[in-house]
């Protein structure tokens, strides 16, 4: 038996009768199936193309696309979390703006910076309730940005409640603390489940690396204070000026949140998921905690304390550099994989094309 053309039926050939055969088997049994023979043709005899009328109400269509829509659509428990996540952080935050017993017992270091913190909380639940409600319509980029949030509050009142003496508000800043947590995770499975493609390579390469700056920028700034630190015995001065035992910040930073921003920026250039959907939420993060510095910043300039300009030009610089990366790569997004694979199974559900194996 010799090889031929398999276009050139006119000389006889095992191979190709025996395509002949199942071709016309398979033909069988879609016709038998409901389907029927669509006149259109492929560039060769065995590409054939297949249609099946839709039945009456087409339920399998609405139940695909009921999916699709339950899975882009957020979930009302978004907005739940959000009011009582919000109710809880405009109380404490503007009773620490407002109530001067709030912060009596800290250094006017510290109260300083915790007010400027209570300002961008005040952003944050801005922030979060925006978010929240487009995230609620549907969109999942919206998600990404309320999870940031979210990352940012945890942070913010696991401060409050750590480093900051017992007053009447604590159990307000335990409960943020809680809520903002388990929101995290009981909403993370979902965004990721549904999580969304950044092809974009300039806007990728962007977040990725700027992610990977902010990471060792400030853990570059906390070493050079603790290092000589640590080698000469001395308390930090950051530490003596807040009041403080040891700061949470460096704590948190060190151990968890510069890693995470480094890691995530490393996996997002590497077009990994892990990467890919953290990245978007760590930079609002970025931008939420930058812009309570500068607030902080703000407020410890007009109290009088010096050196203040320069921390404040270099964090708005950062606040400016991760709203610039978080846009451009949360901009070039493509349709969720939900939504997708739903307009993919409709399509398939239509027509149905005999491809030959090559």
């Amino acid at each position: 038996m010799r090889l031929q053309d398999l276009d050139d039926r006119a000389e006889p050939n095992g191979w190709i009768d025996t395509a002949v055969e199942r071709l016309q088997e398979l033909d069988a049994d879609l016709i038998k199936a409901g389907w029927t023979r669509d006149e259109r043709t492929g560039a060769h005899w065995w590409s054939l193309t297949y249609r099946r009328p839709e039945p009456p109400g087409h339920p399998q269509r609405s139940t695909m696309m009921r999916k699709a829509t339950m899975t882009t659509h957020g979930s009302r428990s978004v907005l739940v979390w959000t009011t009582a996540i919000s109710a809880l952080v405009t109380v404490a935050s503007v009773l620490g703006l407002m109530d001067e017993g709030v912060y009596a017992k800290e250094t006017e270091n510290w109260a300083s910076q915790a007010r400027g913190q209570d300002i961008g909380n005040l952003f944050a639940v801005v922030t979060l309730w925006i978010s929240g409600y487009r995230h609620h319509n549907g969109s999942h980029r919206a998600g990404l940005v309320w999870l940031g949030t979210l990352l940012y509050l945890v942070y913010a009142y696991t401060v409050y409640s750590m480093a900051v003496h017992f007053n009447q508000l604590f159990l307000v800043y335990v409960a943020a603390l809680g809520l903002s947590a388990y929101a995290v995770m009981l909403t993370v499975p979902g965004l990721r489940a549904d999580n969304e493609e950044f092809p974009q390579p300039t806007a990728r390469a962007f977040a990725g690396y700027t992610s990977i700056a902010i990471g060792v920028m400030f853990g570059a700034l906390w070493l050079s204070e603790l290092i000589p630190a640590t080698l000469s015995g001395d308390v930090p001065q950051s530490v003596e000026d807040a009041g403080l035992w040891v700061n949470p910040i460096h704590v948190i930073d060190l151990a968890v949140l510069l890693p995470a921003f480094t890691l995530a920026g490393y996996l997002t250039l590497r077009r990994q998921p892990t990467g890919a959907f953290f990245v978007a939420p760590l930079l609002t993060f970025s931008v939420l905690m930058g812009a309570s510095i500068v607030a902080a910043m703000v407020v410890m300039a007009v109290g009088g304390f010096d050196n203040t300009l320069p921390p404040l030009v270099m964090v708005s610089l950062v606040v400016l550099l991760s709203v610039l990366a978080a846009w451009r790569y949360l901009a070039g997004s493509y349709a969720s994989s939900a939504t997708r694979q739903g307009e993919s199974a409709l399509e398939g559900e239509d027509t149905l094309q005999e491809h030959p194996a090559t």
